[in-house]
């Protein structure tokens, strides 16, 4: 996947699911990280887009 690719939409995370819910609490729970998850979400799918490893 590049990155006009991701610019479209092409993952969204499901914010209403009972998994995002509980990483969102396990998130604020173990990191040690000062910047809020709402700031960083671009970020993570983008890295699980682009990891060869398949996460789900």
């Amino acid at each position: 996947m590049n990155l006009l690719e991701f610019h479209r939409n092409q993952l969204q995370m499901d914010y209403f699911s009972d998994s995002y819910r509980q990483f969102e609490l396990d998130f604020y729970r173990f990191s040690a990280l000062d910047i809020t998850l709402t700031f960083l979400t671009d970020d993570i799918l983008l890295t699980m887009a682009k990891s060869p490893k398949k996460l789900f």
